[in-house]
């Protein structure tokens, strides 16, 4: 995985590291990765990241992060999205993963035939946290 050095992480929580691993291994090119995010009860893991930065509006982001099941689907577009619970990868049919708390533990699921459909290969450091359907 592609991460501009660790004493810049050295800061940064561990929800904003694991926001940067997803970043990262979705867009391995990019320096910044532009994410909009939708029901999260905060935005701790994008607020001061040198790697994820929060943008206001659908168009301009790279990867959408979904927490609701209320998210207007016709804003969604061919946007690469990660949902926020287990659950709601049913809900969205685009969401290339998910990452969620179970048991007070974070939890990264990417399901590959998804990934496969959107032309994205995850380094192999993934291949732990890919799956080949929703359980």
């Amino acid at each position: 995985m592609a991460v501009c050095g660790f004493a810049k992480e050295a800061h940064l929580s561990i929800e904003q590291k694991i926001v940067n691993k997803i970043t990262h291994a979705l867009f391995p090119h990019k320096k910044v990765v532009c994410v909009y995010s939708y029901g999260l009860e905060n935005s701790l893991e994008f607020k001061n990241n040198p790697y994820a930065k929060l943008v206001d509006n659908v168009k301009k982001a790279d990867l959408l992060f979904i927490g609701k099941s209320d998210f207007d689907k016709k804003k969604i577009s061919k946007k690469p999205i990660i949902v926020l619970k287990y659950s709601l990868l049913k809900k969205y049919p685009s969401a290339l993963g998910a990452y969620f708390f179970q048991k007070s533990r974070p939890n990264i699921v990417m399901l590959e035939p998804r990934l496969k459909k959107m032309h994205i290969k995850l380094p192999k450091e993934f291949e732990r946290y890919t799956e080949s359907k929703i359980w």
